[in-house]
């Protein structure tokens, strides 16, 4: 999802947020699941595009 995305869902079209509000977010949410941005297990970075999520391994 692109960071436009992210936010259009999360806090609606009208929201004007600081621009680097979601890379917060998401780096908040790395802390939490202990995940490395250089190694992600659960959330990638996609440069110049925004995040995804990583699919579960087994």
């Amino acid at each position: 999802m692109t960071r436009e995305q992210i936010l259009d869902n999360l806090w609606g079209v009208d929201y004007a947020a600081e621009s680097n509000v979601v890379d917060r977010h998401v780096s908040n949410l790395r802390t939490k699941l202990q995940d490395d941005w250089r190694r992600p297990r659960f959330v990638a970075t996609v440069p110049g595009r925004g995040y995804r999520f990583l699919p579960a391994t087994t």
